[in-house]
């Protein structure tokens, strides 16, 4: 098999993840705070924004989620497996605490019939800013 035909590798965390988070990005995005190459406000919300693109509720999601990216953490041998679940729920806290608003990007389909009997489907695009704290 070529690679050109083979899917693109994820790390086990992400393949275990539950909501389906790209959990390293979230990582690189909070590590910029700490080597000062970003504001941490700024990263913060970046980062929120981008768990909040699979889990709109990542403050209850990380009390609550049972982890299993956690186990299957490739840091689990060498230190200690990446609490992502803290991540997640300090995200959603800080969130909450700032007021943040996320989008809600949905997709309204219409169907429309021709005299031929053809069908096709025309997607329109609507987006909602929701307040996360209400």
């Amino acid at each position: 098999m070529s690679s050109r035909n083979q899917p693109p590798l994820l790390a086990p965390c992400m393949v275990h993840c539950l909501q389906g988070t790209d959990i390293r990005a979230v990582l690189q995005i909070v590590a910029q705070v700490q080597r000062n190459e970003r504001p941490r406000d700024e990263a913060f919300e970046e980062a929120w924004r981008l768990v909040t693109q699979t889990n709109p509720l990542p403050a209850t999601c990380g009390r609550v989620c049972p982890h299993p990216c956690e186990v299957h953490c490739n840091r689990r041998d060498k230190d200690a497996p990446v609490s992502i679940n803290a991540v997640e729920r300090f995200l959603g806290d800080w969130a909450l605490s700032h007021r943040l608003a996320f989008v809600i990007t949905t997709l309204i389909f219409f169907m429309s019939f021709f005299t031929r009997r053809d069908t096709f489907i025309r997607a329109a695009s609507t987006t909602t800013a929701v307040p996360c704290w209400s």
